[in-house]
């Protein structure tokens, strides 16, 4: 979760651990405002290894999904840059899937979450 020209950008990381978990989304949301920090890293390898676990199950499933035949069109954002149009193209020309599509909310649009 970060914020671009005043909008804020979410990942679909970001949707997932909305779901799981509000309060987090909060304290990602002030870190985001620049109204918190994160808590320092930690160096812990057997989050190092879950987490590499994940990206392999990412590579794999796109594999898949490629050799079945689809159109993957993979969106590789920056931080601080604005995917959304590389997303609409991609949505335009038809991808079957689309990896790592920005969401943004539109100006004026407040972001809102309950408890």
């Amino acid at each position: 979760m970060h914020i671009v020209d005043e909008l804020l950008r979410l990942s679909a990381t970001d949707l997932a651990n909305h779901l799981g978990c509000v309060h987090l989304s909060n304290l990602n949301l002030a870190v985001a405002q620049g109204r918190a920090r994160r808590p320092a890293h930690r160096d812990d390898p057997v989050t190092a290894l879950l987490e590499e676990r994940g990206r392999e199950h990412e590579r794999a499933y796109l594999r898949e999904l490629r050799r079945r035949g689809n159109v993957v069109a993979e969106i590789a954002v920056k931080p601080g840059a604005d995917g959304a149009a590389e997303t609409l193209a991609a949505m335009r020309d038809g991808a079957d899937v689309i990896y790592q599509a920005p969401l943004a909310a539109g100006a004026g649009t407040a972001a809102r979450t309950s408890c």
